[in-house]
């Protein structure tokens, strides 16, 4: 669903505006049954303020007092370091295979080279 400056509820021009996020990310949390809030089952709104303020994108509609905030795609520190990771020890990996190919080639060809100059007469 594509969020717009029209109000889903009474079709008015909505603000466009953002939440800010000065310590924590902002999170959108579920309520549970005893009245409380799951944090565990929560949506992540914006990105995590490390040295400033971060937002999240939101739209406000002043007749009938409503803020939609669209859930954007965030990448998590965790997420970054683990594509970094894969990115590194991937590519280690291949040097790592390409190496021992090489090696397996050289020994290959010193065996044929071995064979090739050995004295048919010697046991």
């Amino acid at each position: 669903m594509e969020i717009t400056n029209v109000c889903p509820y009474c079709g008015k021009e909505m603000h466009e505006g953002a939440l800010p996020a000065y310590k924590y990310a902002l999170r959108w949390c579920p309520s549970d049954e005893r009245g409380g809030i799951e944090e565990e089952k929560s949506v992540r709104l914006s990105g995590m303020p490390v040295i400033e303020s971060v937002y999240a994108p939101a739209h406000y509609c002043e007749s009938c007092r409503v803020v939609i905030v669209p859930v954007p795609e965030i990448e998590t520190f965790s997420d970054k370091a683990g594509k970094w990771l894969d990115k590194t020890l991937g590519s280690l990996g291949d040097r790592i295979d390409r190496a021992a190919e090489r090696r397996e080639e050289e020994k290959a060809a010193r065996e044929r080279e071995e064979k090739w100059n050995k004295d048919p007469w010697e046991v």
